[in-house]
């Protein structure tokens, strides 16, 4: 096949078939520069969104095998709601009339659980075993959850419960041979795999689409969504999305990392870099951060209140810095104003704010909701950070399960008192690796032996007999959405430990204080680094408790120590007591940092009279090396900009001289305006003024005959010719200017149509609009050379 174009000789006439061949190979060549440098695929849009159950589906392009390119308009998809599947169990009525099922019920309209719906949507009936008796009394009185409360006159011990219930289903949108988007239901599961595609009824697959009946909301209800777990439509080897974001084989262009070989001078965060003088690959990043969150409840009635909130310390707007729970669950950052006390000007300059905002449009809050918010904030300092540096040191992290907790857990996550669970988001700190003897359990600050405990790993979660039990707890009270993010872990983690198991469960009549110590090793560097060298102080101390001298049961301290540091311990007559619980420490300061020095902390129960308080105060003092360091850069910093500076200032120097330089020129030029004006004036004339003989130079009317033709003829019926002078000096010809106006019709003749020049005069033609009508002749008389 020719790579160019033939040459095409017009000269001849046009020939389409010749154009079209050209045409044919420049539209083949871009097939095949489609196809060398992006492969077939999908070239642009096909972007997925849903909205409810709605699937959009954007328009787009999809390169096919040969290179052309395929337009496929946007399409919308009805998602099929999650499938009721029917169940009948014989249950025992116990003494309170309630029943237990084995599935939580769902409502017809397939949009919730039943307990949620109206009753005439709860889609659960009630029958007696015996076909033969009928009983209406039989109804409903509550319904949560599981449980059904009956009203049961008749005192019956066996009823049947006919009912829904459903599960989760994965579907797939794809593209079929015919280059039209299609779907396909899945199959619903309690871990749903995606539908089944022969090779030869889809081009490419756009993505999977989870319909979940049970999904958790921001209100701690259980709804029907359709949510997008994958999207496919970036997989061709080069694609640009709608927010210009390249991609290569499917990853973000701005995901590929380059490491650096020579240590870049300038690093941003995220930059990597190859050590070669100690082996180590290091990125440049972030190093120290400090986390406050503090919870408010919102007691407003008012249907109209802002939903305004203050925060105790100071945050960067639109920095990631602010995450906003309602009743303990993320609310998406959509519904939340951040920065409400700043203008625009202030956010992009980098101003910290205290305040945010729930947007009462996008969401209400009821009367007595818990508002927390947590801060994240960094203290701006980046080092290089060794990726594959081996050095470990031990760090440990430390849980109590008090009674009350212990008491609230039983009823709010069904806990039994032998299995314990870590939250994946609040204790996700107490991840721990199996069988490295990584934790220690205590009850009552007596600690267990192996063989009193076990761990429970990612492992017991997929293939134990308990599985679908630990599944259920985990998706339900511990913050695990659903198994696509189990699947995550896993995949992340060959196995890591999640919780443990008592040998025996706890007794519920006994006030039990449960601690877990989790020892983890982490790498060294770069706390290493940071703290070179250091020492470890003790302070200890005792305050005899009176009454007399108690100020609100605040206590002060001979040594600082730093506040939410962990440097406080805190004893009463012998025994350690909870922060938190029993005492809490106390700053003084507006913004209440990490690290504050305080003196002060504050006992939450009552003493009596001689109780004896002692605490110890625990610190280190470091050695930074890298400070020096730090300031020798600062140095460097400074004198950059000085030489930055007096750069600056020789620049404007300079412009200043070419300024005056400049202004000297327009002076000058204006100037010469000035005289070319007045010559001007005083050699040329103006275009509106009367050409007289006088305005003509000698040279020209030396030329002309000081004589101008002005007359005025009378025609008659019959063509004539005018005799404008018998002087023969006024006699002209065709190469005089002569010019006459029809005083009847206000028309000038035209030359060789109206009128033709004689010699000594002009000859009128005949014409009808020119008989009978006043003529006025007049014009310039040229000088014969």
């Amino acid at each position: 096949m020719k790579h160019y174009l033939d040459y095409i000789d017009f000269s001849n006439g046009i020939c389409s078939e010749e154009i079209n061949n050209n045409f044919k190979r420049l539209q083949d060549q871009i097939n095949i520069e489609r196809l060398s440098v992006a492969g077939q695929g999908i070239s642009s849009g096909l972007q997925l969104n849903i909205k409810d159950f709605d699937l959009n589906v954007s328009e787009g392009y999809v390169v096919g095998n040969t290179g052309e390119e395929v337009y496929i308009p946007s399409t919308t998809i009805n998602i099929e709601k999650p499938i009721l599947i029917a169940k009948e169990e014989t249950l025992k009525v116990n003494k309170n009339n309630t029943v237990t099922l084995q599935e939580i019920p769902y409502a017809t309209n397939r949009l919730m659980n039943s307990a949620q719906a109206d009753s005439s949507e709860y889609g659960i009936t009630l029958s007696l075993p015996n076909a033969y008796i009928e009983d209406l009394n039989l109804d409903i009185v509550t319904l949560e959850n599981k449980t059904i409360t009956i009203n049961n006159p008749n005192n019956y011990e066996t009823i049947v419960v006919s009912y829904y219930y459903v599960l989760r289903r994965l579907d797939i949108v794809f593209i079929n041979k015919k280059n039209e988007i299609d779907y396909r239901i899945g199959t619903s599961s309690a871990s749903p795999s995606i539908p089944e595609l022969d090779k030869d009824e889809y081009l490419y697959i756009l993505g999977y689409i989870l319909v979940d009946g049970m999904a958790l909301t921001a209100i701690n209800k259980y709804n029907a969504i359709a949510t997008i777990i994958q999207e496919f439509n970036s997989v061709r080897n080069v694609y640009t999305d709608s927010n210009n974001e390249l991609y290569l084989c499917g990853t973000p262009f701005s995901a590929i990392k380059i490491i650096n070989i020579v240590e870049p001078k300038n690093p941003k965060v995220g930059t990597f870099w190859y050590d070669e003088s100690v082996n180590e690959l290091k990125v440049w990043r972030k190093t120290d951060n400090y986390t406050f969150s503090e919870t408010q409840r919102y007691l407003s009635e008012n249907p109209n209140n802002p939903q305004i909130f203050t925060t105790i310390i100071k945050y960067l707007p639109n920095r990631q810095q602010l995450q906003v729970y309602i009743n303990g669950e993320p609310v998406n950052r959509d519904y939340i104003i951040e920065g409400i006390d700043l203008n625009a000007e202030q956010i992009n300059e980098g101003v910290y704010s205290k305040q945010f905002k729930i947007n009462p449009k996008l969401f209400k809050l009821n009367k007595n909701t818990d508002v927390s918010y947590k801060i994240v904030r960094y203290d701006g300092y980046e080092e290089w950070v060794s990726v594959n540096n081996k050095n470990c040191v031990n760090c440990e992290e430390r849980y109590i399960w008090t009674p009350e907790i212990l008491e609230n857990e039983v009823i709010s996550h069904e806990h039994d008192l032998r299995n314990f669970y870590f939250d994946y988001k609040e204790q996700h700190n107490l991840f721990f690796v199996p069988n490295t003897n990584s934790i220690k359990i205590l009850i009552n600050q007596v600690p267990l032996h192996s063989d009193q405990f076990e761990e429970i790993t990612l492992n017991d979660v997929f293939a134990s007999e308990d599985a679908q039990q630990i599944q259920y707890l985990l998706k339900t009270y511990y913050g695990y959405k659903d198994d696509i993010d189990i699947n995550d872990i896993h995949e992340e983690y060959e196995n890591i430990g999640i919780g443990f198991r008592l040998a025996a469960p706890l007794d519920r009549t006994t006030n039990n204080y449960i601690e877990i110590q989790v020892t983890q090793r982490v790498y060294s560097n770069p706390i290493s680094k940071r703290f070179q060298r250091s020492s470890t102080f003790v302070y200890s101390d005792i305050i005899e408790y009176n009454d007399k001298n108690n100020n609100d049961n605040i206590f002060l301290t001979n040594r600082s120590y730093r506040y939410k540091e962990n440097q406080l311990e805190l004893y009463i007559n012998g025994l350690l007591q909870i922060k938190n619980k029993d005492y809490e420490e106390v700053c003084d300061k507006e913004e209440k940092l990490i690290g504050t020095l305080t003196d002060k902390f504050k006992l939450l129960k009552q003493l009596n009279n001689g109780d004896i308080i002692s605490y110890r105060i625990t610190y280190n003092v470091y050695s930074y090396d890298h400070v020096d360091q730090l300031f020798e850069n600062f140095k460097d910093e400074l004198d950059k900009l000085k030489a930055e500076v007096t750069n600056r200032l020789n620049k404007f120097d300079s412009i200043n001289d070419d300024l005056q330089d400049k202004y000297q020129d327009i002076n000058k030029a204006l100037i010469d305006i000035k005289n070319l004006s007045n010559d001007v004036s005083n050699n040329y004339i103006r275009k509106n003024t009367e050409l007289t003989v006088d305005n003509f130079p000698r040279e020209v009317l030396t030329g002309v005959k000081a004589y101008i033709i002005n007359q005025i003829m009378n025609i008659g019926s019959s063509p004539a010719a005018i005799q404008m002078s018998s002087d023969p000096n006024y006699s002209f010809s065709n190469n005089d200017l002569i010019t006459v106006y029809n005083t009847k019709t206000n028309t000038i003749l035209l030359k060789g149509q109206d009128y033709e020049i004689i010699d000594g005069g002009i000859r009128i033609k005949n014409n009808n609009s020119i008989m009978n009508s006043t003529l006025y002749v007049y014009g310039i008389k040229f000088k014969e050379v």
